[in-house]
């Protein structure tokens, strides 16, 4: 007993130390923090190509891995904006204590104020050393409330990845098999219950455990708790969630918790609107970088098609058609049912184990040509009114991003000095009469001068 009572003053004494001196390792930490945050921030930015490129032919997957994305965003912006601020903070607090040791506790006497400022002042401001305390206990609250809005945001995302995989991902895959009629109502049952344990367990968090003070609800309440604990990998930030909101202040800044991340990023959402002619979406009768290769933006990944130009200076125009598997992959299906698709869906791996002779099986160059005819019946191209037949394809990999498509080369000489839109429709599932049919729809326009 002596021994642990040693060594629990020992400890007692070492957390005391770090205490006092906190606010040299908060400084460091924030810095370094800000630092990495900033290269972060643009680094998930410029990988948000990535995310969209390979996950846009996943049709879970990919929800899963923009959710993913999104949450990471959040979390460096908001661990951005409040580590500058703690610094702000820390900066006004050691000036406060510079100040102090300059000129101590503030002589309203010497002031000479009228009676009344006198007795209004010395009851707002008070004694100077309770302000120092008071920034003191508002520096080290904001730090760990920086991470407690991280962990937050980790939670909602792992909430709703969970969620998501598991709705279609597992439950599809144990239910298939059974009737519809049977294992829609199933689904529907186990989503809604998910759904409810969620919201349950966010307005606890958010109310700072109003409902686990309930009692004849705590027996329901607490199989739900726990599993949303494990889902939301609560252990994380459950010691700095207790420890701030076992006080009058700290709850206070806890019931701001979700109002401040709402609010922040409400007022990133807003924009000063100033041109209030100017249509939203210009669509057709607007000029977009984006449809050319040489003033594509760094961070434009292409979705529809793209010229080298807004100006033709030879006979010949390289049209790029992107491929995006989410939509065209179904259409493929149709054009082409006998066709067997190169890969599967999902993730694959470049390892093999080779056993003996034997060597992986590669499709031969004529299943590429066929694949290729198989594109060029997704496709219409119009120049002005006339259709453009028998144009040859080739699949083609932008230099952009590296994204997939395919590319035809246009014979354009015949045309006359001037302006030219370039027309490209797409065939398209759609549901008529409760029947997928292919329709021929407009997919996108480009327009282009002929010199």
């Amino acid at each position: 007993m002596e021994s642990e009572k040693v060594q629990q003053n020992k400890l007692t004494k070492w957390l005391n130390k770090l205490q006092r001196e906190s606010w040299q390792l908060e400084l460091v930490i924030s810095g370094f923090a800000i630092f990495l945050m900033a290269g972060a921030y643009n680094w998930l930015d410029g990988f948000r190509r990535s995310v969209r490129m390979v996950t846009s032919g996943l049709p879970t997957g990919g929800e899963l891995l923009n959710i993913s994305y999104s949450v990471l965003m959040a979390a460096c912006f908001f661990l951005l904006i409040n580590l500058i601020l703690h610094v702000l903070l820390r900066g006004m607090w050691i000036s406060t204590i510079g100040l102090r040791y300059v000129s101590g506790d503030i002589d309203f006497e010497s002031l000479k104020l009228a009676p009344r400022f006198d007795r209004f002042l010395r009851k707002k401001i008070g004694r100077f050393d309770h302000y120092i305390l008071a920034l003191e206990n508002i520096c080290s609250v904001v730090f760990a409330f920086t991470f407690l809005i991280v962990f937050m945001l980790l939670a909602v995302g792992l909430y709703l990845v969970v969620f998501i995989g598991f709705v279609d991902i597992v439950l599809k895959g144990l239910l298939e098999g059974v009737p519809e009629s049977v294992s829609e109502p199933i689904g529907i049952t186990i989503g809604i219950l998910f759904l409810i344990s969620g919201l349950l367990y966010f307005i606890d968090f958010i109310t700072i455990g109003y409902i686990k003070r309930v009692k004849w609800f705590s027996r329901i309440y607490l199989p739900i708790y726990r599993l949303m604990s494990v889902l939301t990998l609560s252990f994380l930030y459950r010691p700095i969630y207790y420890n701030l909101i076992d006080n009058k202040f700290g709850r206070r800044v806890g019931l701001l918790l979700v109002p401040y991340v709402a609010i922040i990023a409400f007022i990133m959402s807003e924009d000063i609107q100033s041109h209030t002619w100017y249509p939203d979406n210009p669509d057709k009768v607007a000029l977009y970088n984006h449809k050319y290769d040489d003033q594509l933006s760094e961070t434009m990944l292409i979705q529809t098609g793209t010229l080298p130009s807004k100006f033709v200076k030879n006979g010949f125009l390289p049209l790029f058609i992107a491929y995006n598997p989410r939509q065209d992959n179904d259409v493929l299906e149709k054009k082409c049912p006998d066709f067997k698709p190169f890969h599967e869906p999902g993730i694959e791996s470049d390892l093999y184990i080779q056993v003996g002779n034997q060597v992986p099986k590669r499709r031969s160059l004529s299943a590429a040509d066929t694949a290729l005819v198989c594109f060029s019946q997704l496709y219409e191209i119009h120049i002005d009114d006339s259709l453009l037949t028998e144009l040859p394809f080739r699949f083609h990999r932008h230099r952009n991003y590296d994204e997939y498509g395919v590319m035809t080369i246009l014979d354009v000489d015949y045309l006359p000095r001037g302006e030219h839109l370039l027309k490209v429709n797409k065939w398209d599932k759609n549901i008529i009469n409760k029947k997928d049919t292919l329709i021929m729809e407009p997919f996108f326009e480009i327009p282009f001068w002929k010199e």
